[in-house]
């Protein structure tokens, strides 16, 4: 049975482990401490605070390299009651777990989850819901990893990234947000995969943003804009992305260049728009294939045939490559458009029963070592889905809406 309820889920990393030579405290919201908040303050890095199910109305600052675990992503909450940032982190090596965080303040710095400034974070198989600002906010942080969360209903922007390197977005649900679905702005060397982005303003936008990938994600519903390239974003990489039923655009792009797509599905109301700026001497110029034969992309709206094959198209037989070209522009052509969509593979769900079986093993660890601090038996099923300074002034980002 447990088998059959993981190989319905995505894959999951390990959870944080820290070294085994220093001895780390379990600490229980509400048996130890009435508060998160109060108990991030008795805690030390390394510490888990492990928060069992209720309410609990508080805007955290977690500026300790902790681990802050939910015993039930659908009962443990924690609410902002419309002021502020929810949770925000100002350490690095923090990991958040198995929380619904919500209702946030609706100024352009509140988000329900904020890291500032932070390295090697991960947030983690939480819910975010009914945020004013933004749901999950990377500020000038790097190398952490946003994974398995769902944000729902926000007041902008889903998932933003403002000037953070290397960082993952990875197998999120995105929907309903106000503007953005996930927005990379003045960020680089970034990984967008897996994350299903849908009903939202626009899918997913590049905002001056170079050398990003953005794969396997799936883009639909949106009332503008399936994916967004501007400001300018250059050399980025677009690969097996299923970009359908958006009302505008499905791919959307101005001032931007040196980019690589192919193996993408586009089938939108219009499926592309390339905008150049020739009166200041630049023309937006992209690669939409990989080359014979690995081929471009799939066009809903594709008038060509497929009777030939080879680099030229001159060969007799048929590869699923079209014969011509699909043209955007004189700059910007497919030379190779696919016939039909290429099969995407999704993750292996291995870790996430790799996962499980750890979470397991630190639940009973926790239990050992501290046997009057959980009086109630944690609910593992729940764990079947989870994955793996200062404070700092408040601050104008200038994070400006685009139209």
């Amino acid at each position: 049975m447990i088998i059959g309820l993981l190989l319905g889920c995505r894959s999951a990393p390990f959870l944080p482990v820290h070294s085994s030579e220093v001895e780390h405290a379990a600490i229980v919201v509400p048996d130890d401490f009435a508060t998160v908040q109060q108990a991030i303050n008795n805690a030390s890095s390394g510490d888990v605070i492990y928060v069992k199910t209720g309410t609990y109305y508080e805007n955290v600052l977690v500026n300790k390299s902790i681990s802050l675990i939910g015993e039930n992503v659908n009962t443990t909450v924690i609410d902002g009651s419309g002021l502020g940032t929810v949770i925000e982190i100002s350490a690095g090596k923090v990991a958040i777990m198995n929380l619904t965080v919500k209702n946030s303040g609706a100024s352009i710095q509140d988000s329900a989850i904020e890291l500032s400034n932070v390295e090697n974070c991960s947030i983690s198989g939480n819910v975010l819901i009914d945020d004013g600002y933004n749901g999950i906010m990377l500020y000038q942080s790097v190398r952490n990893t946003v994974i398995a969360n769902v944000v729902e209903e926000t007041g902008l922007n889903g998932i933003i990234l403002y000037g953070s390197d290397n960082d993952t977005v990875s197998e999120n649900t995105v929907q309903n947000a106000s503007f953005y679905g996930i927005v990379l702005q003045n960020s680089s060397g970034c990984n967008v995969k897996d994350n299903i982005v849908t009903s939202n303003y626009e899918g997913i936008a590049l905002v001056n943003s170079n050398g990003n990938s953005v794969s396997h994600n799936t883009v639909t519903g949106s009332v503008s804009r399936g994916i967004r390239l501007d400001d300018p974003s250059d050399y980025n990489n677009f690969t097996e992305n299923i970009v359908t039923n958006n009302d505008g655009y499905g791919f959307w792009m101005w001032y931007s260049s040196h980019n690589l797509f192919y193996h993408n599905l586009c089938n939108n109301t219009n499926n592309i728009l390339v905008l150049s700026s020739p009166e200041h001497g630049y023309n937006s110029t992209n690669t939409w294939d990989n080359g014979y034969p690995a081929g471009g992309n799939y066009w809903s709206d594709y008038k060509g045939q497929d009777v030939y094959s080879g680099p030229y198209q001159n060969e007799t037989g048929s590869d699923g490559i079209g014969d011509t070209p699909y043209v955007i522009d004189k700059y910007n052509v497919d030379r190779y458009p696919l016939m039909i969509p290429v099969v995407i593979e999704y993750p292996s769900t291995a870790t996430l029963l790799l996962s499980l079986v750890f979470m397991t093993f630190l639940i009973a660890t926790w239990k050992k070592k501290n046997p009057k601090s959980i009086t109630t038996k944690p609910q593992m099923s729940n764990f079947a889905y989870l994955q793996f300074s200062q404070t700092p002034s408040r601050r104008n980002k200038s994070l400006q809406r685009k139209t």
